[in-house]
C-alpha cells in the first residue's frame, strides 16, 4: 500500500453539515490530513484536525501555487488538492486523496485549473472523485490527457456530473460520441500506483442529486458570493447541503472516505 496524505479544505469548508463527532466516529487513525498553522505543515489525525476545524471557517484556502507565499507569511489555512500536493513532494509521499476536483469549461486551457496544472507540473498522483459539477468532463479530460496526466476511471458508466447527473438527456446522442472520445483507461485489475496520474472515483449514478435546479441556484449564490470577496466552492457547498437539508454533505464524505478505502489498494 502507497501512503497518502488526505486534503482538508473539503472537511474544513465544504462539508456544513457534518458535525466534528461525525468524522471522529468514522474515520481510521491511519488516515492522515495536511493543514497549515501559523504558517507550518501539519500532518495529523483526525483528533487535532477538529481541533484546527473549531476555528477555521475564516482561514484561507491553500493551493500548489500560493502555498509558499502564504508559509512565509505565517498563514493558517486548509489545504485543497493541489495544496495537498506540495506537502507530499516535501514528505516523499507519492498520492493526495480529494474529493470533488476543479475542472475545465470549453475554451479553458489547463493552466486555468490549479488542480490540474499542478498534476501535469508534479510527480505526485491524485485519487479524486471526479471533476466538479460546473465543469465539462470530456472536455476536462482530453486536455488533462495533452498536457501529460493519466486519467483512470472506476467506473463502467462515468460521465459528467459530481453531485448531480450533468449528462445531456436532451443531447444524448452528442454526449455517447463525445464519451467515445474521450480516452480515459479503465482501473486494472491489479492496481498499481504509476506517477501524474488522476484516479477517478465517481458517485454512482443513483446516489447523485436528481434537482438540476438546486444546482443552479446554488452556483448563481456561489458567484454572487464571489463578488463580496467569499470562496466560491465553499458557498455553492454550503447552498447545495441547504438546499438538501444535509444530503450532499453526507454524499461528499461517503465519496471521500472511498477514495481513500481506493487509495489503500494501490
Amino acid at each position: 500500500m502507497s501512503e497518502f496524505i488526505i486534503e482538508s479544505a473539503l472537511l474544513t469548508h465544504g462539508l456544513k453539515s457534518i458535525t466534528n463527532e461525525q468524522l471522529k466516529k468514522i474515520w481510521d487513525r491511519s488516515w492522515t490530513i495536511a493543514w497549515l498553522e501559523e504558517g507550518r505543515i501539519i500532518v495529523g489525525e483526525m483528533e487535532r484536525f477538529c481541533e484546527f476545524r473549531k476555528r477555521a471557517a475564516g482561514y484561507k484556502r491553500i493551493n500548489y501555487f500560493n502555498f509558499d507565499k502564504l508559509i512565509d507569511q505565517g498563514e493558517s489555512g486548509a489545504l485543497t488538492a493541489s495544496g495537498t500536493m506540495r506537502v507530499c513532494e516535501e514528505k516523499g509521499i507519492p498520492l493526495v486523496v480529494t474529493c470533488g476536483i476543479g475542472g475545465l469549461v470549453r475554451g479553458q486551457e489547463v493552466r486555468q485549473c490549479n488542480d490540474l496544472w499542478a498534476l501535469s507540473q508534479s510527480s505526485v498522483s491524485m485519487v479524486a472523485t471526479t471533476f466538479k459539477d460546473m465543469f465539462d468532463f470530456y472536455y476536462t479530460v482530453q486536455c488533462a490527457k495533452m498536457a501529460g496526466i493519466s486519467v483512470c476511471a472506476s467506473l463502467e458508466n462515468i460521465r459528467s456530473g459530481y453531485l448531480f447527473d450533468r449528462a445531456d438527456r436532451e443531447d444524448n446522442e452528442i454526449e455517447m460520441s463525445e464519451s467515445k472520445l474521450c480516452v480515459y483507461d479503465k482501473f486494472p485489475v491489479r492496481m498499481i500506483l504509476t506517477g501524474r496520474t488522476l484516479y477517478l472515483n465517481p458517485i454512482p449514478i443513483e446516489k447523485r442529486i436528481g434537482d438540476q435546479g438546486i444546482l443552479e441556484t446554488a452556483v448563481a449564490y456561489g458567484k454572487e458570493q464571489e463578488r463580496s470577496g467569499k470562496y466560491f466552492h465553499p458557498c455553492v457547498n454550503a447552498k447545495i447541503d441547504e438546499l438538501t437539508k444535509g444530503r450532499s454533505s453526507e454524499i461528499q464524505l461517503e465519496s471521500l472516505v472511498e477514495n481513500i478505502r481506493l487509495a489503500q489498494k494501490l
